[in-house]
């Protein structure tokens, strides 16, 4: 077998396991299998490590199975790549307000202030 197609063939097998992954963590949440849940997401968080939107597909999955923590770490990981995004920002706060950790949110908010485009529109 030349390298290359034994590259192509390793490529696809890893894009089926990520996928295989994500179907068997979702099974086990809709079956409410939380423990097993919270393995698995361990499990994808190292698939996900360098990816912000399925580090944020990741902390919804984990608020679901009252993994707060692992929530919030994998939010704060998103953020590390994408400092200023609107959706991860406003989750980021809202999990710390459900955290009761409000002065984080408040800092979240007010960062959030000085880095929106002011539209005009709201502001006429």
């Amino acid at each position: 077998m030349k390298p290359l197609l034994l590259v192509k063939r390793l490529v696809e097998k890893a894009q089926l396991d990520k996928e295989f992954a994500i179907r068997k963590a979702e099974i086990l949440i809709v079956n409410r299998d939380f423990d097993d849940a919270k393995v698995q997401s361990s499990k994808l968080y190292s698939l996900w490590l360098d990816n912000p939107k399925m580090l944020f597909r990741l902390s919804s999955m984990q608020q679901i199975v009252d993994d707060y923590e692992g929530a919030n770490n994998r939010l704060l990981k998103a953020l590390t790549y994408l400092p200023k995004n609107l959706t991860l920002n406003l989750k980021y706060a809202k999990l710390n307000l459900q955290l009761n950790e409000n002065q984080i949110a408040q800092h979240v908010m007010n960062k959030m202030e000085k880095h929106m485009i002011k539209i005009p529109i709201f502001y006429s």
